[in-house]
């Protein structure tokens, strides 16, 4: 199941097109000791600030350290592409939305 990102700045607008990942994920649930990491999951919505940001760029460049797949490689240097995009955005955050296949 894939997960839409979203950057969006403090009013909610989104400031990039919203992106998809679909493999890197799974590595999030397994991420030992992580702090943000496991809060990221196909079944619920989830949302970093900007003053859990540095703990979600540690995580995700702790993942970057381990053996990974192409696609899951290209999925996670864009998350953190999009992690230093809006480092500079005062009330920036990044959101992770589940893809909910059209149910209501």
């Amino acid at each position: 199941m894939a997960l839409f990102v979203s950057l969006e700045d403090k009013e909610g607008d989104t400031v990039v097109r919203v992106f998809e990942i679909r493999s890197i994920q799974r590595r999030f649930a397994s991420s030992e000791g992580q702090v943000c990491l496991p809060f990221i999951s196909e079944t619920e919505d989830s949302a970093f600030n900007q003053a859990q940001l540095p703990h979600l760029v540690s995580e995700l460049g702790r993942l970057s350290a381990t053996e990974l797949a192409v696609e899951e490689r290209s999925e996670l240097d864009r998350l953190l592409s999009a992690c230093d995009r809006i480092k500079a955005m005062k009330g920036a955050s990044i959101h992770f939305y589940v893809d909910s296949g059209g149910e209501a």
